[in-house]
């Protein structure tokens, strides 16, 4: 098996027990023995299980900043939403790993969601900024705690999402949390 197919297979091990059973709870032993080879082979591939996590999640968050539409700043809301929503439902391990297991990460790893939901705290802030520009949002309110507002609403919907399993219609509930938010915070 060629080195590449060999680090697939890994990765998929490692993505299938921290989905079973936790990122905290796995082992590079259990992973060696999903994929049948030695808990030394792991390591001519990974240093370590926060490294298989980051490859895991690297291709999946880096792509932040992302390309919003044009549109008012309730529309651009919206699609942030949207997108956070969808990439829950398509990724949850991360999510879950970042909501209930971030306090397990090495620092290296800790650091590399900081930074991905930096990118993330910004875009939305820029969106604010220019909401306030444009009167959308009274001017009592900083874009930090319209911001704020913002991410406690969508970390709210995620976390419960995880937890109870629901299905979600994302668009309804998008729309719904920029309304709460629109409604609370706008003019």
């Amino acid at each position: 098996m060629n080195a590449e197919a060999r680090r697939q297979q890994i990765l998929e091990a490692g993505h299938s027990l921290f989905l079973e059973q936790g990122f905290m709870l796995t082992t590079i032993e259990e992973i060696a023995k999903k994929v049948k080879i030695a808990r030394t082979t792991v390591y001519e591939y990974f240093k370590s299980k926060d490294d298989i996590l980051i490859a895991l999640i690297e291709p999946i968050i880096l792509p932040y900043p992302i390309d919003l539409p044009e549109g008012d700043t309730k529309g651009k809301l919206i699609y942030l939403i949207q997108s956070s929503l969808d990439q829950l439902q398509e990724h949850k391990i991360i999510y879950r790993i970042y909501f209930e297991e971030f306090f397990a990460l090495d620092q290296e790893t800790a650091e590399f969601f900081r930074k991905w939901q930096n990118h993330k705290q910004a875009q939305v802030h820029e969106i604010i900024r220019q909401g306030i520009a444009s009167d959308c949002f009274s001017r009592k309110w900083s874009y930090k705690d319209i911001g704020f507002a913002y991410q406690a609403l969508l970390e709210h919907k995620m976390r419960n999402f995880l937890m109870t399993g629901q299905v979600i219609d994302i668009g309804y509930e998008a729309t719904h949390m920029v309304d709460l938010l629109w409604l609370g915070i706008g003019k």
